[in-house]
């Protein structure tokens, strides 16, 4: 499920918050998000539009772009029969789990065969 952008985000005086520019990465209007959840919360236009860049192509198909691996990790399945030891890295890559870090900034375990789909 997706989250909406609801309105925009006004000062206790009524006043919107934020600058309108041409430039979607320099607007810094802000609108408030509304998740499926029911939570609220306020945003500017540039990061909203970011987080739409990094998701999404003009045919509206959902992805996610890897910004970083910073880690790695893997359990002795990935180890061959008979080569188990201190020095000794698998020759599969069954049971191997690495933590990325993903272009909306969001970060998550995930295993290596697929991430070379």
């Amino acid at each position: 499920m997706c989250s909406k952008v609801g309105w925009r985000a006004r000062y206790s005086d009524g006043q919107v918050i934020g600058q309108a520019n041409d430039n979607p990465i320099l607007d810094m209007r802000k609108y408030v998000i509304e998740f499926p959840d029911g939570h609220e919360l306020a945003y500017t236009t540039n990061l909203i539009a970011e987080n739409m860049y990094t998701r999404c192509d003009i045919h509206r198909n959902q992805y996610l772009l890897l910004k970083a691996i910073f880690y790695h990790s893997f359990d002795e399945s990935a180890a061959m029969k008979g080569e188990k030891g201190p020095h000794h890295h698998p020759k599969t890559t069954k049971a191997w789990n690495l933590p990325v870090e993903w272009k909306d900034r969001l970060t998550s375990w995930e295993n290596l065969a697929d991430l070379k789909e």
